[in-house]
């Protein structure tokens, strides 16, 4: 490899030492000062450890990613604990492994979402912390309710799609079948989406704020079957959604397991 010298403009074989030897005899300059000066505008390398601030080491003619002792796995885990504590589990707040000085992220292919023990988990949750999902800790449901108030509420994160060639957005089997009979119905044009209400400060234990599945005009309507609505708290849930939204000067209508008989009074009559 040939490499100028910016200094005086003459070439020399870089791997054979000369160049190293002509910075010291003719510009008492060591190859680490040149490089810093001249190819790396006058900023030395740090190392890429992640936990310090101190100069990356230079090495037989190069700057080196990390100071030696920062590549062992031992010094990575002490210092990532000093950092940001014992890392838990995302999901049920066991202790994790580590793979090569970085914690994982959960403790086991049980709980990584999508493929977790359920069972295992909400009970887990309900020993830790006196309730039966982690959504229901007060404090995560407040960061989340804020993160979709804000508009930063990513809706691909919970598989919402969209229909057809539109912007309505549905997630489950039952809301894409409410949309398909509105199409039959010939109201399709009138459907948005839902809308965000919130709960009041002593309905907290249910959350912070609802977003309805589907608006038409002023009646917002939720979709649901059955099992799903037994599974999320059953009538004293709805009874909250429906009070919240009807403080807005709205209505509130449920279509459960795909019974559109309430859903066509109310439409005939408006």
């Amino acid at each position: 490899m040939v490499k100028k010298c910016e200094i005086c403009g003459f070439y020399f074989s870089y791997n054979s030492g000369k160049f190293t030897a002509h910075l010291m005899n003719e510009h008492n300059l060591l190859l680490k000062d040149y490089l810093i000066k001249y190819e790396l505008n006058g900023v030395t390398p740090k190392c890429k450890c992640g936990y310090c601030d101190e100069d990356a080491p230079f090495f037989r003619g190069r700057f080196l990613e990390r100071i030696g002792k920062h590549q062992k796995y031992e010094w990575l885990k002490e210092q990532y604990i000093n950092k940001y504590g014992v890392p838990k589990c995302k999901t049920c707040g066991n202790d994790v492994k580590w793979n090569r000085g970085i914690p994982n992220r959960y403790c086991s292919n049980k709980c990584v979402p999508g493929s977790w023990n359920q069972e295992k988990v909400k009970k887990t949750v309900k020993e830790r912390y006196g309730v039966d999902n982690v959504s229901f800790i007060l404090d995560v449901r407040k960061k989340l309710s804020d993160n979709m108030k804000s508009k930063k509420f990513d809706f691909k994160k919970i598989n919402m799609k969209k229909y057809k060639d539109t912007n309505l957005l549905y997630q489950s089997s039952y809301e894409y079948h409410f949309l398909e009979y509105c199409e039959k119905m010939n109201i399709f044009d009138r459907v948005k989406n839902g809308n965000m209400y919130d709960f009041l400060p002593e309905e907290s234990d249910y959350g912070f704020r609802t977003i309805t599945d589907f608006s038409i005009d002023d009646i917002e309507i939720e979709i649901k079957s059955s099992y799903i609505l037994k599974k999320q708290g059953g009538e004293s849930v709805i009874n909250i959604k429906r009070s919240a939204v009807e403080r807005a000067g709205k209505k509130y209508l449920l279509i459960l397991d795909k019974n559109y008989s309430e859903f066509e009074k109310t439409m005939n009559s408006i």
